[in-house]
């Protein structure tokens, strides 16, 4: 076997010295030439590594992981558009300016993050800029699990000032964009100031997908969907948590034009004092907001203050399956409708945790009935 190996290796060298100086080949009138040419195997690269479609961010030059990612993403785009792989960019990594996921002419892009990393801020201070702002036809895609810490973008110090850690593009090409993004957890703990929450989500259109997910803003408002939020935009497997610390609003939906969005498996947690973990308003004709397997924790010693206030002057909110799990102490109803208008909420059973408090539904409106299937509101 041994000689046998030996005797290819052998004839294998000598067809490549050969090929090296002189090639027969056959042609026209398949009749025999000469081709003198000497064979090169250098400079030989995958179409990736080349200039393709899939490039690799810790390949690029840079003083830290988000001047890489967009010096990768600037590649992509330029090449047509394709993938920028960031998994290279793992561990203890720094965001010292805004990662840009697409751009304003929509040109198509995905991010893939890395696994067990934390993208930490520093330095950003101008209060108009995100840790990472997504636009129409990108993709970012993490290795997060609901509840994960797989993948995180923390904010940093207190001193540093943004817009969100998260957010999409305000003012896109035909008004609304079309955007995937899941896997990763935003965390500020530290108290750093968010303008507009730790994820501001506006501006969407059909289908655009965010999916486990995790908002931690310790202070502050966390999960921020407002204005233009349109025509299947969802939300699947999203926990957001307010720890309990001062003016923390974990969730908070206000839709100020015609917008419909949905929530599936939303955890909404540990508001600060005196406020609510999901805050609803502005939902008029022609929107609608719908919940399906909600669950809310209360404030640790808030023992009045409603889990979700629903405020809605004309179109539906409505929840299927609702579960609010606040303290043995606590007098708070799950569900709050303030009187705003002509509120229209709907919600097809409601249950309090045994233990808890053993209020369900309170109704400011007088003269609408809200439905509240019979029998579904279980507090004992």
């Amino acid at each position: 076997m041994k000689s046998t190996l030996l005797l290819l290796a052998v004839i294998l060298s000598l067809a490549l010295l050969a090929a090296a100086q002189t090639v027969n080949t056959f042609c026209a009138n398949n009749l025999a030439c000469a081709v003198t040419a000497a064979w090169s195997f250098s400079s030989i690269q995958p179409k990736s590594m080349a200039g393709g479609g899939y490039l690799f961010a810790d390949q690029f030059s840079g003083a830290d992981a988000s001047v890489k990612v967009n010096a990768c993403i600037a590649q992509v785009i330029s090449n047509g558009g394709g993938k920028c792989d960031a998994s290279g960019l793992y561990g203890a990594q720094t965001i010292s300016q805004e990662i840009d996921v697409g751009n304003h002419a929509q040109n198509p892009v995905t991010l893939i993050l890395p696994q067990n990393s934390t993208w930490t801020v520093s330095g950003i201070t101008n209060g108009t800029s995100c840790a990472i702002k997504q636009f129409s036809q990108s993709s970012i895609l993490g290795p997060g699990t609901p509840g994960s810490s797989a993948m995180v973008i923390h904010a940093g110090v207190n001193t540093n000032n943004l817009d969100s850690l998260y957010c999409t593009e305000a003012a896109p090409n035909g008004n609304g964009s079309y955007i995937r993004a899941e896997g990763f957890q935003l965390f500020n703990t530290n108290g750093a100031t968010m303008a507009n929450g730790l994820m501001n989500v506006q501006a969407l259109f059909d289908g655009s997908e965010f999916k486990n997910l995790v908002v931690a803003n310790y202070g502050g408002l966390g999960l921020n969907v407002h204005g233009l939020v349109c025509c299947g935009t969802h939300f699947t497997n999203v926990a957001s948590n307010g720890n309990h610390v001062a003016n923390s609003i974990p969730v908070q939906v206000t839709l100020t034009v015609s917008s419909e969005v949905a929530f599936y498996n939303l955890s909404a947690d540990h508001p600060g004092t005196g406020k609510d973990a999901i805050v609803i308003t502005g939902v008029g004709n022609g929107s609608a907001v719908r919940f399906f397997h909600t669950y809310s924790e209360g404030n640790n010693a808030d023992t009045t203050t409603a889990n979700v206030s629903a405020g809605s002057t004309a179109g539906p909110i409505e929840f299927y399956g609702i579960t609010c799990n606040d303290n043995g102490s606590s007098t708070a109803y799950c569900v709050d409708i303030p009187n705003s208008g002509t509120p229209n909420v709907n919600i097809y059973g409601m249950q309090q945790i045994v233990g808890g408090s053993a209020n369900c539904l309170n109704d400011h409106y007088a003269g609408r009935l809200t439905l509240a299937r019979a029998g579904t509101c279980l507090s004992s």
